[in-house]
């Protein structure tokens, strides 16, 4: 790994995102993560560049999360804790 390397962490909220975000972090990794909640994710090491997305899907522009160097991306954005069929999601994604 080079000084340099940049990841982002899509997911990075969730089960394994919040497990692997501080061992990249300690593993010298530069970081950017994506979370979709109303505020910003607190409780985590320090370092951690924070991207908001709307939603994830199709249509997500990766722009602003791609920005400022970005050489490797973890995507652990999966859809999670389904609960019954009144929920209604695209399973395509």
């Amino acid at each position: 790994m080079k000084n340099r390397d940049r990841m982002l962490v899509t997911g990075a909220t969730g089960f394994v995102g919040r497990h692997l975000c501080p061992r990249l972090k300690q593993a010298g990794f530069s970081l950017r993560a994506t979370y979709i909640e109303p505020k910003s994710p607190t409780g985590w090491p320090e370092g951690i560049e924070w991207v908001k997305l709307d939603h994830i899907g199709p249509g997500t522009d990766w722009n602003p999360a791609l920005q400022g160097g970005v050489t490797h991306v973890a995507h652990l954005a999966a859809i999670a804790h389904r609960i019954g069929p009144q929920q209604q999601v695209d399973d395509s994604l």
